[in-house]
């Protein structure tokens, strides 16, 4: 399967390839340890299981836009929710990394970075100390 070729994007993010059902057909290990699921137990799942309700709605809109446009989605980063097993929701950082026909179907290839694992500096409200 050509998505294998994109597994090696990253060993710091997690790696999730859809069919255009919304079905996973691939990932890699570092997606299955950050949503603390083996992979067998990923595959063939939809990918909104993995989301959190709020980011699942507004993923699942867009998905179907551009499966029925065939057409990638917006390339740049989108932060949502994930949903880690037992319905654990974490912060994620999701982009497209990769999208192509295949079997006369879209795969879609996204890439996830998991953002618990950050700290984030406070928004500066001008006042200076």
């Amino acid at each position: 399967m050509a998505a294998l070729s994109v597994i090696g994007l990253s060993r710091l993010n997690g790696i999730v390839v859809a069919d255009s059902k919304g079905l996973v057909v691939d990932c890699h290990a570092k997606a299955c340890q950050m949503f603390q699921m083996p992979r067998s137990a990923m595959l063939g799942v939809s990918i909104g299981s993995f989301m959190a309700p709020s980011f699942r709605t507004k993923h699942t809109i867009a998905f179907r836009m551009c499966v029925a446009e065939k057409r990638p989605p917006r390339d740049e980063p989108i932060i949502g929710e994930g949903l880690r097993a037992r319905k654990i929701p974490f912060p994620v950082e999701v982009t497209l990394a990769d999208s192509y026909e295949y079997e006369g179907g879209m795969m879609f290839v996204a890439e996830i970075r998991d953002l618990s694992k950050y700290e984030f500096a406070a928004p500066s409200n001008g006042a200076s100390t």
